[in-house]
């Protein structure tokens, strides 16, 4: 295999960085940390959720940080995105996984009821 010029090279990255800037320009909210897709089983016996895997409830979407070689619950930045994407549902459970772990029962209640006062039946 014959070696590649340096100016080949050179261009090749010029245009790949190219491409990278313009599909970051076309993100329209950008932010660091970890986004999990998970679903869930509800604790109903009778639901389907609790024998079969893929009847599971979800996918519901979880942001953290690392911090200290653990996953840390990134709250603020929740309410941030709450302010920026008021329709988007969602972040409702996200806070209230969040209060439930910090053992806050009212807020996660709250935020609970607001996840599925807004989510369709199937969630």
């Amino acid at each position: 295999m014959p070696a590649r010029r340096p100016e080949t090279i050179a261009k090749q990255a010029r245009a790949r960085i190219a491409r990278i800037r313009e599909a970051l320009g076309r993100i329209d909210y950008l932010c660091s940390g970890t986004l999990l897709e998970r679903t869930k089983m509800c604790g109903r016996p009778g639901c389907a959720c609790a024998q079969d895997p893929a009847a599971r409830h979800g996918p519901y979407f979880e942001w953290g940080y690392m911090r200290a070689g653990k996953l840390e619950p990134a709250q603020r930045d929740y309410e941030i995105l709450q302010k920026v994407f008021p329709t988007a549902f969602q972040i409702y459970y996200g806070l209230a996984e969040i209060a439930w772990q910090k053992k806050d029962t009212n807020a996660a209640i709250r935020y609970y009821e607001l996840y599925f006062s807004q989510a369709g039946a199937d969630s």
